[in-house]
């Protein structure tokens, strides 16, 4: 444990337990409440626990966990006194975890009177948990960063005047807490004067918090981070990446790159998987600046289109592309795997991904993952075409096994659901999965299939979920609906409107629809159809729309009419 925490507080706060896969946690609460009433705020590498009597317990994780599949159950003793509040906290790498906290973090946790604490302790844990402070996100301040050498990063946060100046480094984060007299700041942010502030920054990859350090001056905080990886990988900036981010992060290291003449002998050069017969490779355009990064073709000789598709699918797909432009897969490489290739699909894949967001090419030759796929399924040997999505699975499967982190694996027994709800049958089929198979395929492509069978001599159920890294899902058709809405009492005029939806949509969505074109109440709507000009077939709301070509067409038209009286 942390000597900064006593372990008889720790002891009687909560308990901490630490399995291959998970952590279980039990926290003693005061009073007697529901799991409803527990607030629970996990995070990917925080925990914060509320109750209802006003107690906390708020954590720095020692690693990252899987934050959507945290799992909780309370428990009231016999005198109601005392709810025990039972977590599990699924770990993303299977790492033993010698304590719940992190190493350079301090845990707030409740205060108990029968305890000898130590004084000091005591006036910190209650000082950081009490004093009041503006939250403040740093995509709101000037910032710059550097990485002065290819194990430090450093991060300059302009505020002027900066005073009383801590900050906190875990692994996978820091927190800065501090107070300005530059008003103009102040006002710019509407933070009240001599208020503290915080600002939690989340850093790209793990530091070595130990050997993080900061400088206040008068003009910036400088926050100087050790990386804990020190391959020298650079990370081109301070945060993680963002879903909303445009390729900001490969294209700033390829500013760097001296533009690239390409020619036949320096590509060759480039890449042993380069040098295949190509008829002229002259003819590959030359360039005198570098195009764009993530703006590469890859050359489709024969039929070979669908290898392109997949390929770029996967190169677009940010985590992935960062993973292996950071060279995180060169030290997962699983080479004694019986299902792998030894490691040559990933490799051959790592390759290709660094080249096309390089910014030196305008086209790459694949040749070399093409011929791996055909070795690992002969429907792929020749030139043939073929289907993207069936490359695309086997090229998962190929690189999942590659870099598959079980060495050991073991055998799972058969799962049976015992009429047990699906989520709690799925999660044991997942643990039951990951248990051999744990990769960065797993971690963003794998997901469950339910799939349910039925004995036709018991007519017993069993329910089963299958993993999948893709699926097909068919492009939905949609159609224009004609429609015309009057008015029951002849206010308006009718008025005729157009609404695409769904081929296979109902009435209640054409409804829904047509209300946000007119403005019109749902409920006060009602659906008919005028067969033969005279007889009226009043519609129903889950019944299904008929859709016309781009005409009006009397003989197709479904009509609304507005009332504002009570159905």
């Amino acid at each position: 444990m942390s000597p900064d925490i006593d372990d008889e507080l720790q002891f009687n706060s909560y308990k901490f337990q630490d399995s291959n896969d998970s952590v279980i946690l039990n926290f003693h609460a005061k009073g007697a409440f529901e799991q409803k009433d527990v607030e629970v705020l996990p995070d990917s590498d925080s925990l914060e626990v509320s109750t209802p009597a006003g107690e906390k317990w708020k954590f720095e994780l020692y690693e990252h966990i899987y934050s959507d599949k945290t799992e909780i159950k309370t428990e009231i003793n016999e005198n109601r006194t005392q709810t025990t509040i039972n977590l599990c906290l699924y770990k993303q790498a299977h790492k033993m975890w010698p304590q719940l906290h992190s190493l350079q973090s301090t845990p707030i946790i409740p205060e108990r009177n029968n305890l000898n604490k130590d004084m000091n302790n005591q006036e910190k844990h209650s000082s950081i948990e009490q004093q009041e402070s503006y939250e403040l996100s740093i995509k709101k301040l000037k910032t710059e960063f550097i990485e002065s050498t290819p194990n430090t990063a450093i991060s300059y946060i302009y505020i002027n005047e900066v005073y009383n100046c801590q900050v906190q480094f875990t692994e996978t984060n820091f927190t800065a807490k501090f107070c300005t007299n530059d008003e103009q700041f102040l006002q710019l942010h509407s933070i009240p004067s001599k208020m503290p502030i915080r600002l939690f920054v989340r850093v790209k990859q793990r530091v070595k918090p130990a050997q993080c350090t900061f400088v206040v001056t008068s003009t910036y905080i400088e926050i100087k981070l050790m990386k804990e990886n020190d391959c020298g990988v650079r990370w081109n900036q301070l945060e993680p990446n963002e879903y909303s981010e445009s390729r900001s992060m490969i294209h700033s290291s390829s500013l760097s790159t001296h533009p690239l003449l390409i020619t036949n002998s320096n590509i060759n050069r480039n890449s042993p998987r380069l040098s295949f017969n190509v008829k002229d490779m002259t003819h590959m355009p030359s360039i005198s600046s570098p195009p764009l990064s993530g703006y590469t073709g890859i050359h489709n000789p024969a039929n070979s289109c669908f290898m392109n598709a997949a390929v770029q699918c996967l190169s677009n797909t940010r985590e992935l592309r960062d993973y292996f432009l950071q060279l995180c897969y060169s030290v997962e490489i699983n080479r004694v795997n019986p299902l792998g290739m030894k490691g040559a699909m990933a490799e051959e894949f790592g390759n290709i991904i660094k080249d096309l967001w390089a910014g030196k090419y305008s086209y790459i030759i694949a040749n070399q993952l093409r011929d791996y796929a055909a070795k690992r399924h002969q429907e792929f040997v020749g030139n043939g075409q073929h289907d993207a999505q069936e490359l695309l699975t086997i090229l998962l499967d190929a690189i999942h096994e590659d870099l598959n982190r079980v060495i050991n694996k073991p055998l799972v027994p058969p799962i049976e659901d015992e009429n047990r709800p699906d989520e709690i049958v799925a999660d044991d089929y997942w643990r039951g999965y990951l248990s051999r198979n744990d990769s960065i395929i797993v971690q963003l492509f794998t997901g469950q299939f339910k799939s349910k069978t039925k004995c036709p001599q018991c007519h017993k159920e069993s329910v089963t979920f299958d993993p999948f890294t893709s699926i097909s899902v068919p492009l939905p058709k949609h159609v224009c609906v004609d429609t015309i809405v009057s008015f029951r009492n002849d206010e308006k005029s009718p008025t005729k409107y157009r609404v695409v939806m769904s081929s296979d949509g109902s009435v209640a969505e054409l409804k829904r629809r047509l209300s946000n074109k007119c403005g019109l109440p749902i409920d006060k709507m009602l659906a008919y159809k005028i067969q033969n000009n005279h007889s009226i077939e009043y519609l129903k709301d889950e019944d299904r729309v008929t859709a016309t070509t781009y005409s009006w067409s009397n003989f197709d038209m479904t009509y609304i009419s507005f009332t504002n009286k009570e159905n």
